[in-house]
């Protein structure tokens, strides 16, 4: 006789997602506190209150919960907090139905055990396992890939800035702009003297008279090449310099949230631990090859320009998913090896010893 889904037990598997949902729609506000009270040690007061906020007051908490590296260091909490939280209603709509489908495929023989599994205790067990996997795999794999994805894209433009610095003097990275003009125009002036004094001094045999003017010019149009190449270099180092300590603010202020990439890890642990690949299809394959045509476009020069992330707006982190997944593949592949799978038959059915 087939057993029916036991309402409790579905809440316990699914609270992920209430908690996910509770968390979007919960907003803790300080009141105006008289800054007498505070002084004399009186706690701060705090409203709560409970609706759906509009796409604005997501962005705002994005900013005060999200994760990003100079957040970090003024808020550790956000290495977690930023799991929970989402930019927009769209972003958290897909993000419940694809952890939903996730957590369905976690535990159990098949879906259809795993849904009608009735013991409190082994759902409870499946359900912080699901979120240890999430919070697991969604920070290292998901930050850890995003931060090291972004810091490779810089790699280019740090190799053209050590090219052009040891082909103009290895300039300071301190100079602003008007040390490397006036350094330029220093070089120019340099290069300028050399040049007279190496034609005009010591015993040198005079040139014919037929060919004093073409000396002349071959001369100034080699002092002026050579001033403007050094100059060329000097500001090509500024930009390249400029450039990089730009694209790096940006990458450390970037705010990221959302429990996409723990998600990911999720499905990633149901196909090394569970054997089950469908949610992964669904999920992370088109998440692996859109980064894989990043990736090829960035190696073949016809990617986004230097300047992208410097324009308003969101995108997706592509490189956070596919971390995600990988992280949750590796910590599958580890449980199966500690704790394998005790699968037996059971009146023509797989049933699994917990």
């Amino acid at each position: 006789m087939d057993q029916k889904i036991d309402p409790l037990c579905a809440l316990i598997r699914l609270a992920p997602v209430g908690v996910m949902l509770l968390v979007h729609c919960v907003h803790v506000v300080p009141s105006a506190t008289n800054p007498l009270d505070l002084a004399r040690g009186r706690p701060k007061v705090y409203y709560v209150s409970v609706r759906w906020p509009t796409d604005g007051e997501c962005l705002q908490r994005v900013l005060r919960y999200g994760f990003s590296v100079n957040a970090f260091e003024n808020n550790r909490w956000t290495l977690l907090t930023h799991l929970f939280i989402h930019g927009s209603t769209d972003h958290l709509a897909s993000n419940l139905f694809s952890l939903s489908s996730a957590l369905m495929e976690f535990g159990g023989t098949d879906l259809h055990s795993n849904m009608t599994e009735w013991r409190v205790l082994t759902n409870v067990r499946r359900m912080l396992g699901s979120v240890a996997v999430m919070v697991i795999g969604g920070v290292v794999g998901g930050l850890g890939f995003q931060l090291l994805y972004n810091d490779s894209k810089m790699l280019p433009y740090r190799r053209e800035l050590e090219r052009l610095r040891g082909g103009s003097g290895h300039a300071a990275a301190g100079d602003g702009v008007a040390g490397k003009l006036a350094h330029a125009v220093q070089h120019a002036g340099e290069q300028l003297t050399a040049a007279v004094k190496g034609g005009g001094g010591g015993s040198a045999a005079m040139p014919p008279p037929n060919a004093t003017s073409a000396t002349i010019a071959i001369s100034s149009d080699n002092v002026f090449s050579r001033a403007l190449a050094g100059a060329g270099r000097h500001l090509s180092s500024w930009k390249a310099q400029a450039q990089l300590k730009l694209q790096e603010h940006m990458n450390d202020s970037m705010f990221m949230c959302g429990a996409s990439a723990g998600i990911c890890a999720v499905a990633g642990f149901n196909v090394t631990y569970y054997r089950r690949p469908m949610c992964a299809l669904c999920i992370v394959l088109p998440e692996l090859i859109t980064f894989g045509q990043q990736l090829y476009a960035g190696r073949s020069g016809g990617g986004e320009g230097f300047w992208y992330t410097l324009l308003p707006g969101t995108t997706v982190g592509h490189a956070a998913h596919v971390g995600g997944f990988l992280a949750g593949v590796a910590m599958g592949t580890i449980a199966r090896q500690l704790w394998p799978r005790r699968v037996f038959r059971r009146n023509g059915r797989e049933v699994e010893q917990n």
